[in-house]
């Protein structure tokens, strides 16, 4: 069977020549099995596209809530300091 490139060049090539019905039938058998090809690629980059996005999605609420994090620690911390702050004013005075 002839695929891609070959098998353009050979459609092509066939064009207006008067060929043996067996390789009519070779040429639109292997058309078929290059369309059958093409389509299976295409699903699989498709199931790849959608695999990819749920991986993208994931990492955002990964990366929103890594952010959260940070700020409910900084606040925390800025907190601290003050009640620290306080209570060193307190002690020295």
């Amino acid at each position: 069977m002839l695929r891609g490139q070959a098998l353009a060049d050979a459609q092509v090539w066939s064009a207006g020549k008067n060929l043996p019905a067996d390789d009519y039938r070779f040429l639109a058998a292997s058309q078929a099995l290059d369309q059958r090809d093409m389509q299976t690629a295409l699903q699989a980059a498709e199931q790849a596209n959608e695999i990819l996005q749920a991986a993208q999605l994931q990492a955002r609420r990964t990366l929103r809530q890594g952010i959260m994090l940070l700020l409910l620690a900084g606040i925390g911390l800025a907190a601290a300091a003050i009640a620290l702050a306080v209570n060193l004013c307190q002690v020295r005075g």
